[in-house]
């Protein structure tokens, strides 16, 4: 074995050590809603060939010779699919090939991948690689691994922690992934660090190939499958021991055509209240394009799968009115949910598709899933194009899930890609076609779906509204370029089209990373591996703690967030201005920061010992990878923009080249999220601690060079500034208004636009006829509220579920989390995580609590329930028309509730002291944040054995007792969590209002100065009593 591992040394080969002790763009196109489509020839849909099981691959036209006489598969590579449970060390590649002049799926099974540990010695001389080796081996035969590769390399590290050394020999360990990997913190005598512990073979692939999303790739020595594993065209095997079979094909041929399957499916609650599905309706593309799926519906086709609920039957005349409208052939009546369900997983065999499109299909394939394991129907993993024997068993809305699910076909969903690439109020498949593609169209489905089903005409138009469902979810996709731009993220950070296609930035930014690491011979780090069950019982105590006690939902949120500073908020300078007010945003500040001072883990030196202790800036001249990486996404998208411009491209080259640059900018502008997401592989605080605080100093440095110049910094937060120019014109400013906010209602932002618009009218009104009417406004407010003239709906207010129902255990203060468990039990609404509910606090006579008297709109109509009028008053109205009014002396916060119709007694303390507060900063022109330069106070701990400083100032600052600014609910707490938003802090107790210091900084240093000052005056009394006696002596 000695002699084996010296010639290792010498080569780039490894050394077989066996165990012998062993045996062995689209222009939008807008439709309104009809009951007839025109569609693809419906005698297509009939002449289809079901593809034969067991029918296996020859070696074609699709085989090519490359540059070394070897014949290769040519092989465009879509996704990737490893289950690292039931075979480990394999990957499945899917895609298509190229067989003459058609293009077939494929599959190209990925075997034999082995594990690959990196070990790292103990920093002494007496230990040499080989006594690590042996000792390894020793543990691994112990483990009951028979074969091992071993060889020593070059490797570098780069957290800078002063544990690991930056550079040093390894030993590179490799074996299969059938057998047990090495713990993380595994150590020995002659090692110290185990690396590269958590990696999956799926990574290892794409790390060491190069593969950079879906591409054409050249595959050498592989097999045509004996037995089929999946049920695609073409299957193949090749074995990756070594990692020299794949490689990038140069090829500038363009992507092959895609089968894209949008699917809508359609339930009703029987009567064992279970989601039972009634329909399956499909538009099918057989030439869908990754550049620029089609709309156009004569190449489109359509089926519709249908059953009868149960104790339901079909129209007697249904086969008679299908046939006259010509839909007898694409609308398929089966006998009960079983034969339907058996029928369209035939249809997906036969339609092969390699992507589904719709809308919530988290939801929809979890309600499937579910029914076929009810009902036990065989061959379920048609769903995939895994063929699995396992009895199916309920997917969830996890990824893991979705993803094992649906392996080898890619899942575009319209929701998903419409919250990652908008800002909406609701994600809902109707709003998302108002808002965004000006259709109107609200398909009763949450209504009695029986009741479609007594005559024919009912049930047609039910038919047609499911298509149109399916058909707004394509077209939402294709307006907003979903397809073409997660394959160009893909593409940019090297992953996994069907894992972008899921979400999840941080898992983008990894494989962005890992392929920057791996090129610059840096090891990464391991994959987060959490203790899953002590974290859920913790939070599982927390959350039983701040039912019962709500002052501790803070200190539950402070230990689930970072624990360090985030960006910086200057106190506003309130008032009224009529001159112009400049908004100046850095151009992304952060990855700004991260390029300028050269913020990376090779550079920066994180082996302080104290972890809250800020790192220094890096003296290193050499650019890291960090920066590195963010420099060449914003360059590559600088050269984009720059070749946009050119005329002499044609719209559809000029689309190709936004989707790009759009990419670019996704993906740059979220590679700082990974540094501070401590579930993220790359999570480094003293990075994210340390670029937040030259964002801080950045913008202090702007108000100090700003006020220079002789102008006024009235507001400043994170990256943005706003300046009062002192220019006379008017200023249309609603930066950081409440009015923005989702969790208002309607009604709230209608006064709110209402009442700017007043305060910002023409300069020829004087400012009494601003506060006349401002108050004939309210007053019409309070008599339409009064006589109940508003509609239901203006009262919605909308908050978005940031998990499960469901998972909420808080359950008393979410309302509408409340809403969505109740709605969701109902079976006529399917809300998780993600989704907007709107709710409507009403009067229902429980005495309950507000947050406990919230109801759907569906709920306050069928229910005939009053709303809380005094509620929107109080909580939602009043506080917003006073942070309106407040530059506006007269209109204080008294002042507005008298004008609502509310007790003005109880506003008018409150509003005394903010105004004596205001004078108090105006006076001084005194700014808490112009202290943050001074040298903080600082003590060494006396006890020999400690020497820890501490810092005085900050826990005076920690230890200051905050109020909530809403008079309904004054919470008060000592304890604040760095929860920051544009308002500030929210009330963990009321939800609406926000939290701000009792006593104001400016208060307590005012108190400080005052007993500076009396000390010196008496003082100076003493000195000038002596000074008088010695004059008198004299």
């Amino acid at each position: 074995m000695k002699s084996h591992f010296l010639d290792a040394q010498k080569s780039d080969s490894f050394v077989e050590l066996t165990n012998k002790h062993s045996d062995k763009c689209i222009v939008k196109e807008v439709v309104q809603p009809e009951t007839s489509f025109i569609w693809a020839d419906r005698n297509q849909m009939l002449n289809e060939q079901p593809m034969k099981e067991g029918v296996v691959a020859t070696f074609g036209s699709f085989m090519r010779t490359n540059s070394e006489g070897e014949p290769v598969l040519r092989f465009y590579w879509l996704d990737a699919f490893e289950d690292p449970i039931k075979m480990p060390g394999t990957v499945y590649l899917f895609g298509r090939l190229i067989n003459g002049s058609i293009s077939e799926s494929c599959c190209v099974v990925v075997k034999n991948i082995w594990r690959q540990h990196l070990v790292n010695d103990v920093e002494t001389d007496e230990v040499d690689l080989m006594q690590v080796n042996e000792e390894v081996q020793k543990i691994l035969r112990s483990m009951g691994v028979k074969v091992v590769k071993c060889r020593p390399c070059e490797k570098k590290f780069a957290y800078n922690d002063g544990v690991v050394p930056q550079s040093a020999q390894v030993l590179e360990v490799q074996y299969s992934f059938n057998d047990p990997r090495l713990p993380m913190d595994l150590s020995g005598e002659t090692f110290s660090h185990v690396f590269n512990t958590t990696a999956n073979a799926m990574e290892r692939l794409l790390i060491e190939t190069g593969m950079k999303g879906p591409s054409w790739i050249e595959i050498s020595g592989c097999d045509v499958s004996s037995i089929q594993v999946t049920y695609v065209k073409h299957e193949f095997t090749v074995d990756m021991e070594r990692m020299k079979s794949i490689s990038i094909s140069d090829s500038s041929d363009p992507p092959p055509n895609l089968n894209l399957l949008t699917v809508n499916i359609v339930t009703i609650i029987n009567c064992k209240k279970e989601s039972e599905i009634v329909s399956i309706s499909c538009i099918f593309d057989r030439k869908c394009t990754t550049t620029n799926p089609t709309l156009n519906r004569n190449f489109l086709e359509r089926f519709c799968i249908l059953t009868k609920p149960t104790f339901s039957a079909y129209p007697f005349d249904l086969k008679t009115n299908l046939k006259q409208l010509g839909m007898d052939t694409v609308v398929y009546e089966t006998t009960n949910e079983r034969h339907m369900l058996n029928h369209f997983l035939c249809k997906l065999q036969n339609l092969d598709p390699d992507a589904y499109a719709g809308h919530d299909l988290a939801t929809q394939f979890t309600i499937l899933s579910s029914r076929i394991e009810k009902l036990g129907i065989a061959h379920w993993s048609r769903l995939s194009r895994l063929k699995r024997s396992v009895t199916a068993r309920q997917a969830s809305h996890m990824k893991t899930s979705q993803w094992e699910l649906t392996a080898g076909r890619l899942v575009l969903d319209s929701r998903l890609s419409a919250m990652e690439l908008l800002r909406m109020r609701s994600y809902d498949l109707y709003d998302l076609s108002s808002d965004l593609l000006g259709i109107n169209h609200h398909f009763a489905e949450k209504q009695d779906i029986s009741a479609h089903f007594a005559n024919s005409a009912q049930l047609i138009r039910f038919i047609n509204n499911t298509w149109m469902d399916a058909w707004l979810s394509l077209v939402i996709i294709v307006e907003l370029n979903a397809l073409p731009l997660f394959i160009q993220i893909t593409k940019i950070v090297g992953g996994v089209l069907s894992r972008t296609m899921l979400g999840g930035r941080a898992e983008r930014n990894e494989y962005l990373l890992l392929h920057a690491f791996n090129k610059a011979g840096y090891v990464a780090p391991n994959k987060y591996q959490p203790d899953s069950k002590k974290r859920k019982q913790s939070e599982l105590k927390d959350t039983r703690s701040a039912d019962n006690h709500p002052e501790d939902y803070n200190k539950i949120l402070q230990n689930r967030k970072g624990q360090y500073a985030g960006g910086l908020v200057l106190d506003p300078k309130m008032g009224l201005y009529d001159t112009f007010i400049l908004l100046l945003d850095f151009n992304s500040l952060y990855p700004s920061i991260i390029q300028e001072y050269n913020i990376c883990f090779t550079t920066v030196d994180m082996s302080k010992k104290d972890k809250n202790e800020m790192p220094e800036l890096p003296s290193d001249t050499n650019e890291g990878i960090l920066p590195r990486e963010i420099r060449s996404l914003v360059e590559r998208r600088r050269d984009v923009k720059r070749m946009m411009k050119s005329e002499k491209l044609t719209e559809q080259q000029r689309q190709q080249y936004d989707i790009r640059q759009m990419g670019l900018k996704l993906t740059a502008n979220s590679m700082y999220g990974c540094l501070g997401f401590q579930q993220s592989r790359f999570y480094a605080k003293p990075l994210a601690a340390l670029i937040t605080a030259q964002g801080r100093e950045i913008l202090m440095h702007t108000k100090d060079l700003v006020e220079k110049n002789g102008y006024s910094v009235i507001y400043g937060d994170t990256d943005s500034v706003m300046i009062n120019t002192g220019f006379s014109e008017r200023s249309e400013l609603q930066h950081g208004l409440d009015i923005v906010r989702r969790d208002y209602s309607f009604i709230v932002k209608q006064i709110g636009n209402e009442i700017l618009d007043i305060i910002l009218s023409v300069q020829s009104q004087n400012r009494d006829e601003i506060i006349e009417q401002i108050h004939s406004r309210l007053q019409k407010l309070k008599e339409e509220i009064s006589q109940e003239l508003l509609e239901n709906s203006m009262f919605q207010i909308f908050k978005q579920l940031t998990r499960n129902p469901d998972e909420y255990t808080n359950i008393n203060i979410q309302p509408h989390a409340v809403v969505a468990q109740r709605l969701n039990a109902t079976g006529k609404f399917k809300f998780h995580r993600g989704d907007t509910v709107g709710y409507i606090i009403c009067e229902d006579g429980s005495g309950k609590s507000a947050t406990q008297r919230a109801y759907h709109l569906t709920e306050v109509q069928e229910n005939n329930l009053r709303i809380d009028f005094h509620y929107y008053l109080v909580q939602q109205i009043l506080p917003v028309v006073s942070r309106l009014c407040v530059p506006i002396e007269e209109c204080n916060e008294a002042w507005v509730a008298q004008a609502l119709g509310l007790d003005s007694m109880a506003y008018e303390k409150h509003g005394v002291y903010e105004e004596n507060v205001d004078r108090e900063e105006q006076l001084l022109c005194f700014s808490y944040h112009s202290l943050e330069r001074c040298e903080s106070f600082k003590f060494v701990c006396p006890n020999d054995g400690c020497g820890h400083e501490f810092l005085v100032r900050e826990c005076v600052v920690q230890d200051i007792s905050y109020v909530c600014d809403d008079i309904g609910c004054a919470y008060r707490t000592r304890t604040l969590v760095l929860a920051w938003t544009r308002q500030g802090v929210p009330c963990p107790k009321c939800k609406n209002g926000f939290m701000s210091r009792e006593m104001h900084s400016t208060s307590i240093f005012l108190l400080f100065m005052s007993v500076l000052i009396k000390r010196a005056l008496s003082t100076i009394g003493f000195l000038s009593r002596i000074v008088r006696r010695d004059e008198g002596d004299r």
